[in-house]
């Protein structure tokens, strides 16, 4: 590779790790609305298709082709579900995670070796083309999470082989899951308000049971799910993790780690899972039939930002007539309407990518309202690049930091705009306004 190709090559892997991270995102919010009958959110496919679109775009200019291959493929799925030309069963949600799990194995292969070599796709390829093709696709039965109690759950399949190949890889990132589980336990006991916590366990105990599905081993992959079907319903209720709850999820990780432990010295599993599996399963019976208050607290936003001199800032509040469309459209959806100043740090090279990340970070929240410069015009240039940004959302500052917490991009000022300057833009009142006047 040439000098420039090596740092897209560092940027493609540090982008493509956040993509994923939609992707799964996605895909869990939609599962769960699958489950309970809900409408598939339009919003959610197109975040999906423009995050396997991109990294096969950049995929393509190195030429990794298994990556292309798998990404081209999911990228065909997703758009037959976007244009409604097929329905979302079971199979489809198991394929795209299935091409998830495998697409994370290649970027780890990646990231090692720097080759493709020694990860196979033909059988997620084939999962999809059957779809597709409407190979034996049946509507999938909407079922609940009660499957758990299951006594025969805790059994391997007869005749389990652990897939060898992939074992080594396997092995190495548990311990590093394993660590990283630890350390967020023990923050979500002592820091009880925070939310973000119980998230990010959620997406780790994931990981582990999609990789100990690639890999076979059943039992590591059972005690997982169970565990992630517990950290969903504290995630889904937005509540803090309950200290009996922690000490379980403890004793759970406990023996995540003592299956990695048998797997790295006898390449095999003989431990019986039962019992913890029927204590995580009695823990969300009780967690799940409980009368669960929503007492969601309102975060005030105080982080308070330098004062940037941004030439964005100031040129950003001259709008174009589909900027003040925008900036209506979240007017009219009651939202705070916040001047950004960001900035991407010179190291990062493709700085495009970075930048349709911010974005897609953005749209999961709000709107964008205006972008300076336009995304469209942005190159790799080696200088620093600031950028400003009006955007309208629900959300408060935190959270807005939050969402943009990316590798070379600083949040150097949020301010929120004033509803008169909003009003004589958009030529209109504020609500408040119109109540006051109509009295």
């Amino acid at each position: 590779m040439s000098e420039e190709q090596d740092e897209l090559f560092s940027e493609f892997l540090s982008e493509s790790d956040g993509y994923l991270q939609d992707l799964n995102d996605k895909m869990l919010d939609i599962e769960g609305g699958f489950k309970s009958g809900s409408e598939i959110p339009l919003d959610a496919l197109n975040c999906m298709f423009r995050a396997a679109h991109t990294i096969k775009g950049t995929a393509s200019f190195l030429g990794f082709n298994k990556i292309i291959t798998l990404t081209h493929k999911m990228e065909t799925l997703l758009q037959k579900l976007r244009d409604k030309a097929m329905g979302l069963t079971e199979e489809i949600v198991d394929a795209l995670f299935s091409s998830f799990d495998t697409l994370t194995l290649l970027l780890g292969k990646l990231r090692e070796s720097g080759i493709e070599e020694g990860i196979e796709i033909k059988d997620d390829v084939k999962k999809i083309e059957d779809i597709l093709n409407g190979t034996e696709i049946k509507p999938a039965e909407q079922t609940k999470t009660e499957e758990q109690g299951n006594p025969e759950s805790t059994k391997p399949p007869v005749g389990r082989t652990i897939n060898e190949k992939y074992l080594e890889q396997f092995v190495t990132e548990i311990e590093g899951n394993i660590d990283r589980l630890n350390e967020f336990f023990l923050i979500a006991e002592k820091e009880k308000d925070n939310l973000e916590v119980v998230n990010e366990l959620f997406r780790i105990m994931h990981t582990i049971k999609g990789s100990a599905g690639i890999v076979n081993v059943y039992e590591m992959g059972e005690v997982a799910h169970k565990m992630e079907t517990i950290l969903s319903f504290y995630r889904e209720q937005k509540m803090p993790l309950a200290a009996d709850t922690i000490s379980l999820m403890f004793t759970g990780v406990d023996m995540i780690s003592g299956l990695n432990n048998s797997l790295k010295k006898t390449r095999s599993i003989d431990t019986d899972i039962s019992n913890i599996a029927k204590e995580l399963d009695d823990c969300y019976i009780k967690i799940s039939n409980s009368q669960v208050k929503d007492e969601k607290k309102s975060t005030q936003g105080g982080n308070e930002s330098s004062e940037v001199d941004f030439e964005q800032l100031s040129e950003i509040r001259s709008f174009s007539e589909n900027e003040k469309n925008n900036l209506l459209q979240a007017f009219q959806k009651d939202y705070e309407i916040f001047i950004l100043g960001l900035s991407i740090s010179e190291a990062i090279t493709v700085k495009a990518m970075k930048v349709a990340l911010i974005e897609e970070r953005l749209k999961k929240n709000g709107i964008i309202i205006s972008f300076r410069p336009s995304p469209e015009t942005i190159d790799a240039a080696k200088a620093m690049l600031n950028l400003g940004i009006v955007y309208g959302s629900p959300v408060n500052e935190n959270d807005i930091r939050q969402s943009l917490s990316l590798d070379g991009v600083s949040v150097e000022s949020i301010e929120r705009m004033e509803q008169s300057a909003v009003n004589k833009i958009i030529g209109t009142q504020s609500k408040k306004d119109e109540k006051i006047s109509g009295q």
